[in-house]
């Protein structure tokens, strides 16, 4: 493997101060799992850590701006990835020589880090009471039509991922040809919005009984939907997809 391509996707929920408290409540519920220690200069950090394996979802307090999704990409080497991504059209935000990680954007504005923090081990997914399972699925890149060819070219070219479309009856989708090990997808999808961004799919092993359960946790469900899907906010109005499916 290259030493730019990521080997682990880590997801993390922006909250907005007001909202932190309830809303990493909802995930670590949501998850089933428990939260770790505040980290970061101002408290600003913690990580929803599963019963086994490693993390795949981390939430950060925002003193400032909406809430919103950003995605780490772990890599061996930050440097080299950071201007691979510069090349391809990403703006630098944070240099790593300064903070011992990357921050950037994407042509259509999206987040992202380059991190080197050691992962590989898939978390178990949580298992509730009622006997309704929940994980992280994927990360969805929502992309305007008119951004979508490049915003998904650019990010088949940082991760070295070749990029897929989702044939005659699924169009507006594309996939990336990732590592069947890493337990976090990504994918891209065309959008009516203005603004791209990424929102998240948890998979649940019961719809209806999945869709309940993230209700009592905290989330709303929005009315969009349809036969293996629902279209969910969490408590900070992040959107999330519940989904049910049985292929892999």
């Amino acid at each position: 493997m290259s030493a730019t391509a990521p080997r682990w996707i880590t997801v993390f929920v922006d909250v907005p101060d007001a909202h932190f408290e309830p809303t990493v409540r909802f995930w670590a519920h949501a998850l089933v799992g428990k939260v770790s220690p505040a980290r970061g200069v101002h408290g600003e950090f913690v990580t929803v850590v599963p019963k086994s394996g490693d993390p795949v979802l981390k939430l950060q307090k925002l003193h400032a701006g909406p809430a919103r999704v950003h995605v780490d990409l772990h890599v061996d080497d930050i440097d080299a990835a950071t201007q691979a991504a510069l090349a391809a059209g990403a703006t630098l935000v944070a240099d790593p020589d300064e903070h011992g990680y990357a921050v950037l954007r994407s042509p259509a504005g999206l987040a992202f880090c380059f991190v080197d923090h050691p992962a590989g081990a898939a978390p178990e997914q949580g298992l509730h009471k009622d006997g309704t399972r929940c994980g992280v699925e994927q990360v969805m890149i929502d992309v305007p039509e008119a951004q979508f060819a490049a915003e998904t070219a650019f990010w088949a070219g940082v991760t070295g991922w070749a990029v897929h479309s989702g044939g005659p009856n699924f169009p507006e989708f594309s996939w990336f040809e990732q590592p069947r090990t890493m337990p976090v997808r990504l994918m891209a999808q065309r959008v009516g919005d203005t603004t791209a961004r990424f929102h998240l799919d948890v998979r649940v092993s019961d719809l209806e009984a999945g869709v309940a359960m993230l209700e009592r946790a905290g989330a709303r469900a929005t009315g969009a939907g349809g036969e293996f899907w629902r279209v969910m906010q969490d408590p900070a109005g992040t959107v999330l997809c519940a989904s049910h499916h049985t292929d892999h």
